[in-house]
């Protein structure tokens, strides 16, 4: 399997981190990489990815639903016009080829507030977890994300203000700055350390954007992430789907 091209970040990023099982089904050149829930297509051969992936159901009949994560859409629209497709979530993949970024400080002060570079702690979970958007992962998400993935926050009087993350399959997100300290360069800042960090790791930084968050895209093409186009999350209701399997 050839992982060079950005559209495998996805899954590179699962491989990066030791602490990811990730199990692959292989049929030819087609593959799908299986981790937290998700499955992943290659897309080697599109034009018989349709034919490739409904084996792939049929080995996966025990569900009633397959979720797929940041997949090209070409992948999705062939899957759509197959199948049913249950949600959806549209996103540009973002991904930075630069070398990082030298003499980062570790205060930062703007108009006469002083913020002390950190990372994420136990006390901070419940906080982060509060404004993140897919409260369905449950809070033993971020509790898990806090203890084990590279984070940077921003604390004002001790407190954190502002977060971003990097998350299990290597992408960089939960970013979040608290209205009252929005506006003053805290996501950049912590960017450019997490982005740091992540290349002193030896791998490429990259992110997921839903697409209409402008102020998002604005940000990270500021910071010289490259996009290299649309992906997508969604779920696939599985035909062969059966309480006990099916049988050919």
């Amino acid at each position: 399997m050839n992982f060079e091209s950005v559209k495998y970040v996805n899954i590179k990023g699962r491989l990066w981190n030791p602490k990811n099982q990730v199990q692959f089904y292989e049929d030819g050149s087609f593959f799908v990489a299986e981790h937290n829930g998700f499955a992943i297509p290659s897309d080697e051969v599109p034009e018989t990815f349709n034919e490739h992936f409904d084996r792939y159901l049929k080995l996966r009949s025990m569900h009633g639903e397959i979720s797929l994560a940041g997949i090209p859409i070409r992948q999705y629209e062939a899957l759509k016009s197959n199948y049913k497709i249950n949600w959806t979530e549209i996103c540009w993949l973002y991904y930075y080829d630069g070398t990082g970024y030298e003499g980062l400080t570790s205060e930062y002060t703007f108009e006469s507030k002083a913020y002390t570079l950190d990372v994420l702690r136990k006390s901070d979970i419940s906080k982060v977890f509060e404004h993140y958007t897919y409260k369905d992962d449950g809070i033993g998400y971020i509790e898990s994300i806090i203890e084990n993935q590279p984070t940077q926050c921003a604390r004002y009087k001790g407190l954190p203000v502002s977060w971003v993350v990097q998350r299990e399959d290597g992408s960089l997100g939960i970013m979040y700055t608290l209205e009252s300290h929005r506006r003053k360069g805290l996501g950049e800042w912590l960017s450019k350390h997490l982005i740091h960090q992540v290349i002193q790791k030896g791998e490429m930084p990259y992110l997921h954007i839903v697409v209409g968050n402008a102020a998002s895209v604005a940000l990270v093409e500021r910071l010289g992430f490259k996009k290299y186009g649309k992906i997508v999350w969604f779920g696939v209701q599985n035909p062969y789907y059966k309480t006990g399997g099916v049988t050919d």
